[in-house]
């Protein structure tokens, strides 16, 4: 439901690129996640019971709880409080009280909410489609959180004419200590095979999503010794965030000659999500492509390539 889809979403995007909500820090933040845990537990079980009256009264006191929190937790915990509100107007959109609902769309919106694909397909409030006010905040949710459009609409690439104004920059020989002990331990000679380059990549690619699980609730292991990391996922206790898994497979491909990086997508404005690929270079095909390994995947052109 969208409630604690809502809040576990939120929660979940903050640990996925290892940045994480650190908790219970202080006696005013354990205050309020101990009485925000027993408000959500009673307004879940209204949900479930279908009794939105019940669940907009909880709602209401979630949002009172924040509000008479310190500055200090405010700040903390400043990524909730767009869910308190947002699944408000749902209560109240499926209660029929239309403007109360509008006025707490806008107001998450107001601190933060842009998950447009989400409240484009959120039955919880179709009772307020037709209504102009609802589509007002609707464009407003679009402009900032309906990311393929605003990427279509993004202008091309600034291209830097002057190379030689770039930083130097070296790959690690694959001959390094380091390196030659990653390639026999993850026997990627094997792994990759004797086929073309771009199989090789790809060997590679689904070797370590198959071997290191996603794992979005654990910090990587301390250092950055990936044979370390492999060793502290073995047996499948834990695994290793977008960040981790991608570490990982940069070490592999820089082991092999590849050349290779970590990237970290993160949007201009920081709206709770990241994730973290690779891009290899293929001399084969003269340009870098981009590789996923927590998802097993990777971009083609409109040839299949």
């Amino acid at each position: 439901y969208t409630f604690m889809k809502e809040r576990l979403i939120l929660f979940c995007m903050l640990l996925l690129c290892g940045i994480g909500v650190s908790r219970a820090q202080s006696d005013n933040a354990k205050d309020f996640e101990q009485k925000e845990e027993a408000i959500a537990q009673k307004l879940q079980q209204a949900v479930n019971e279908k009794n939105y009256k019940e669940a907009e009264k909880n709602g209401k006191a979630l949002i009172t709880l924040f509000k008479e929190q310190d500055e200090n937790t405010q700040k903390k915990y400043s990524w909730i409080i767009q869910s308190y509100y947002y699944n408000l107007a749902c209560f109240q959109s499926l209660l029929k009280k239309k403007g109360e609902a509008i006025k707490n769309l806008e107001l998450a919106y107001d601190n933060g909410f842009q998950d447009y694909n989400h409240m484009m397909n959120d039955t919880d409030l179709d009772n307020l489609r037709s209504d102009k006010r609802f589509k007002a905040v609707l464009a407003k949710v679009k402009k900032v959180g309906d990311y393929l459009d605003i990427l279509q609409k993004a202008p091309g690439y600034t291209h830097n004419e002057r190379p030689d104004t770039l930083p130097r920059f070296e790959y690690i020989n694959p001959n390094n200590k380091y390196l030659v002990e990653v390639r026999q331990y993850f026997k990627l000679d094997s792994v990759a095979g004797a086929s073309d380059e771009l199989s090789k990549i790809k060997n590679i690619l689904t070797y370590i999503h198959n071997t290191i699980k996603h794992d979005g609730n654990h910090e990587s292991p301390a250092g950055s010794n990936i044979i370390k990391w492999a060793e502290a996922c073995k047996g499948g206790a834990r695994g290793l965030h977008c960040g981790g898994l991608a570490h990982v497979l940069k070490d592999c491909y820089l082991s092999m000659g590849f050349k290779a990086r970590h990237i970290s997508g993160l949007p201009q404005k920081y709206i709770g999500e990241c994730h973290s690929i690779n891009v290899v270079y293929s001399n084969t095909l003269d340009k870098w492509i981009w590789v996923d390994p927590t998802n097993n995947a990777w971009v083609m052109d409109e040839n299949g390539i």
